[in-house]
C-alpha cells in the first residue's frame, strides 16, 4: 500500500500500547490480494474498512481505535468502522481477524500485547503468534497502575502488598485470562514480593472496562490496567489508584506515587 496507516498520538486520557495489523492468512503479496477485489494497491482504500477490537467496547484498545477510526475516516474519505468482537481473552477477535478474514487489507486489527505476545509467551500451543500479524504501526503506549475500590483501607501499593502477603487467599483481581496483561503484571508484582501466584484468584472479565467495573462495584479487590483505562472511575470517585508503574509519575495521576518510589523497583510489564 502507499498509503500507511500514520502513527497517532493520543490525548494524554487515552494513552496506552496498541499493535495495528492487517489481516494476513498467508503470505500472499499485496498486489494479488488487491486483485483478488479487482482493484489496484495504489488506490487503497477504496471502500469501508472493518477496524476490528477483540476486546469489550469502552475499554482502552476500543477508545483508541474509535480515535484512530474517526482520523482515518476523515483523512482517506472511506469509512473505517470499529467492531467489538470479545471473547477468549482478546483471541476470538483476533483470530477473526487474522485468520478467518481474506487477507486484502479491509479487515485490520487493533490490539494490545495481551493476545499478541503475551498470549504467544503464556500458551503452551498458541493459535496465534507473533508471525500472524503483518504490524502496521505503534499507535501509543502508558504505564501500567494498580487501581482499587475508592474506599479501600490502603493508601499505596506498599501497605496494599503488606496486607497480600497476610491474606493471598483474599486477593482477587480482574484479566480477561491467563496470558492476559494483567496477569503478567500482577504475576511480576506478586513474585517480586514473595507471594505464590496460584493462591490468588483471577477473575474473568471482558475487557478494561468490565473489570473496573467490577472493582468499582467491590466484586474484585484488584484492577490492573493502562493509566488511561481507569481514569473516568477515578475522577468519578468510584477507584482509586495505588500507584503508577515505572520510574516516572503519571501526569493523569501527578499525586500517586510510583512503584519505584514505594520500593518496587524491578517490575517491567507496561502497554
Amino acid at each position: 500500500m502507499k498509503k500507511l496507516i500514520p502513527i497517532l498520538f493520543m490525548n494524554i486520557i487515552v494513552i496506552f500500547t496498541i499493535l495495528a495489523g492487517c489481516s494476513v492468512q498467508n503470505n500472499t503479496t499485496e498486489s494479488n490480494a488487491a486483485k483478488t477485489k479487482g482493484t489496484s494497491s495504489g488506490n487503497y482504500p477504496n471502500r469501508q474498512i472493518e477496524l476490528v477490537v477483540p476486546f469489550a467496547a469502552g475499554g482502552g484498545v476500543d477508545l483508541a481505535a474509535r480515535a484512530v477510526a474517526d482520523y482515518l475516516s476523515k483523512e482517506w474519505g472511506q469509512p473505517v468502522v470499529v467492531v467489538n468482537k470479545t471473547g477468549g481473552g482478546g483471541i476470538v477477535g483476533t483470530q477473526y481477524a487474522l485468520l478467518e478474514s481474506k487477507p486484502d487489507g479491509y479487515t485490520v486489527l487493533m490490539n494490545n500485547n495481551s493476545s499478541t505476545t503475551m498470549y504467544e509467551a503464556g500458551t503452551t500451543q498458541p493459535i496465534l503468534t507473533a508471525k500472524s500479524h503483518q504490524f502496521a504501526a505503534r499507535v501509543a503506549e502508558s504505564p501500567l497502575v494498580y487501581a482499587v475500590k475508592s474506599d479501600a483501607p490502603w493508601k499505596d501499593l506498599k501497605e496494599f502488598t503488606e496486607w497480600v502477603k497476610e491474606n493471598p487467599e483474599q486477593l482477587t483481581w480482574a484479566s480477561v485470562g491467563p496470558a492476559g496483561f494483567s496477569s503478567f503484571g500482577v504475576a511480576e508484582w506478586l513474585d517480586s514480593v514473595g507471594v505464590d501466584y496460584t493462591k490468588t484468584q483471577m477473575v474473568s472479565s471482558e475487557g478494561a472496562s468490565d473489570s473496573a467495573a467490577k472493582v468499582a462495584g467491590g466484586h474484585v479487590i484488584l484492577a490492573v490496567h493502562n493509566a488511561g483505562e481507569v481514569y473516568s472511575l477515578v475522577e468519578s470517585g468510584k477507584l482509586k489508584v495505588l500507584a503508577v508503574q515505572g520510574s516516572e509519575r503519571s501526569p493523569l495521576y501527578p499525586d500517586v506515587p510510583t512503584t519505584e518510589e514505594l520500593g518496587f523497583p524491578n517490575l517491567s510489564v507496561s502497554w
